[in-house]
């Protein structure tokens, strides 16, 4: 899902939102991108202005640290997946950010080090 930002509006899955019809809540999402000079937020920031509006998302959680993965997983429960995160990539694929089926600490541990690993891209 790609969600772009054009001046003073959003498209989302195909419909144009007036940016002043967005809750102050969420507002912030679409100033931080535009302040930072993004055309596109981040597939977390996406979905947390998805669920905003009552859009089932998946449950989730942004996580930078081994500490916070594990608080995170235990509010989730497994099996998880662990993507890297950044409005920059689009097709986190080919760049061997998806890890999937991840069932016990040691997967979760071992995903999460591979990912830092190859983050060229923050």
């Amino acid at each position: 899902m790609t969600y772009q930002i054009k001046k003073h509006e959003i498209k989302i899955l195909g419909f144009e939102w007036d940016i002043h019809q967005l809750s102050e809540e969420r507002m912030d999402l679409i100033k931080n991108a535009l302040d930072e000079g993004r055309t596109s937020l981040s597939e977390y920031e996406s979905k947390q202005l998805l669920s905003a509006y009552k859009i089932p998302v998946t449950k989730e959680a942004l996580v930078g640290n081994r500490e916070s993965l594990i608080d995170a997983i235990g509010k989730i429960g497994y099996p998880v997946v662990l993507k890297g995160c950044s409005p920059d990539i689009a097709h986190k694929t080919e760049k061997g950010l998806i890890h999937v089926d991840i069932r016990n600490e040691d997967e979760a541990l071992t995903a999460f080090q591979e990912i830092h690993a190859g983050n060229q891209w923050t």
